[in-house]
């Protein structure tokens, strides 16, 4: 058990006091590991048919690395997600110990 409270089934997001989108989350977590992101974009439909295929593929063809695209990635990646600590915050009494925005800035050496 990863909580000793909380509802069984439910997610928690551990954030900052701020609101964050998921794509400022995964833009940061790219730019930790010297990545960037391009401003292009697919139509969810698309990206979302694309992570269909590769699990079939995946599943068809017994191989043992992950697809490079799944059904749920596509569909939190290819739509607006806001991301708020405020469930666990009222369920579970959690208290931000270090910003989303410091947390980046650590993961990529631009803190001491």
């Amino acid at each position: 058990m990863a909580l000793p409270e909380g509802e069984p089934g439910e997610a928690y997001f551990i954030l900052d006091d701020e609101v964050s989108t998921i794509k400022e989350v995964v833009t940061g977590m790219a730019a930790s590991k010297n990545i960037v992101l391009g401003e292009r974009n697919i139509p969810a439909w698309l990206a979302d048919s694309l992570g269909d295929i590769c699990e079939r593929v995946w599943r068809l063809f017994p191989l043992k690395s992950d697809p490079p695209l799944t059904r749920h990635a596509a569909m939190v990646m290819s739509r607006d997600c806001i991301l708020s600590g405020e469930k666990v915050k009222r369920e579970l009494g959690y208290v931000p110990l270090v910003s989303v925005k410091a947390g980046l800035e650590e993961m990529c050496g631009l803190s001491a």
